[in-house]
């Protein structure tokens, strides 16, 4: 460490990149022994696939407030590797259920304090095998077609690059499975807010916008992301309040992103997406798998 840093003081170093933030061996131990040993840390890497994006959240908190506790305050948490739960049957990690969890992943993480969160992995291996046995993790096919989940980081795109500035929204619980994120653009043209619902039943409720910053006629677009629909405008309408209002109902495994705006560029839809194999959609296969996928963990882990 010191070597390093004597030759690079700009060099970021840390560790220990732990697949388990409950194995006390790779937190409190490995900390314990950076503090006796006055060694300092940079970073600390941790990796989680989760059953929900509430247990993403958990976790990042967990670590956080872990570094807080043995003096590691300006220390980095950096998740180097999260998704959906490896052991998912494949079609959900391709289908719209992961881009839900995507997308309420993503929004949760704006309040996790976390520094930084790469997702695993882009695009995967033409490895049949590990599609098979539910291994693929990939956002694209191995020939770069988009899956589903993919579509929620343009989603995200537009709604970072283009309304950057976070509007307050109602308090959210991400453990019932519902998130949403809002934000307005600097010159104040745009407004986009995202709505994602992972797990929980059909849900209505009332997208409420006030005080829009607008004195002339604005559009109001819907798009929606579910198992027909791949980030298309199912709804384009006109208002000219300065207060917003719709009621919906978000169903389950699907995604809302709305856009209101005064200017004359919009979105673009989502790109086509890759189809599911029939074999990897069939439920009777999923214990099989299953039990290939765990055979294959014990072989590659012990």
């Amino acid at each position: 460490m010191q070597t390093l840093k004597a030759y690079n003081p700009s060099l970021k170093i840390g560790g220990p990149c732990t697949s388990s933030i409950a194995d006390t061996n790779f937190t409190h131990g490995f900390l314990t022994y950076l503090v006796n040993n006055e060694i300092p840390l940079d970073f600390y890497s941790w990796h989680h696939y989760a059953d929900t994006p509430h247990d993403l959240y958990t976790s990042s908190r967990t670590v956080r407030n872990l570094l807080d506790s043995y003096g590691f305050v300006d220390c980095e948490s950096i998740n180097t590797e999260w998704n959906i739960n490896i052991l998912t049957p494949q079609r959900d990690k391709d289908n719209t259920k992961n881009a839900a969890f995507t997308a309420c992943s993503l929004t949760t993480f704006q309040d996790a304090s976390i520094d930084h969160a790469f997702r695993y992995r882009g695009t995967q291996d033409n490895n049949w095998l590990m599609r098979l046995i539910s291994f693929d993790l990939a956002l694209f096919t191995h020939d770069g077609i988009y899956k589903t989940p993919a579509l929620i980081y343009k989603a995200m795109h537009y709604l970072i690059r283009d309304t950057p500035i976070r509007l307050t929204t109602p308090t959210m619980d991400a453990s019932n499975g519902i998130t949403y994120l809002a934000g307005i653009s600097e010159d104040k043209s745009n407004i986009t807010v995202l709505i994602s619902n992972f797990e929980a039943e059909d849900m209505e409720y009332t997208l409420n916008i006030e005080n829009i910053p607008w004195n002339s006629s604005y559009r109001v677009l819907h798009y929606l992301i579910d198992d027909e629909t791949h980030l298309e405008i199912t709804e384009d309408m006109n208002s000219d309040s300065s207060a917003f209002s719709l009621t919906k109902t978000i169903e389950t495994s699907t995604v809302n992103l709305f856009r209101l705006t005064n200017s004359s560029t919009i979105p673009d839809e989502g790109p086509p997406v890759a189809s599911i194999p029939l074999i990897l959609r069939l439920k009777i296969f999923d214990p099989i798998a299953a039990l290939l996928g765990i055979l294959i963990m014990i072989l590659f882990f012990t």
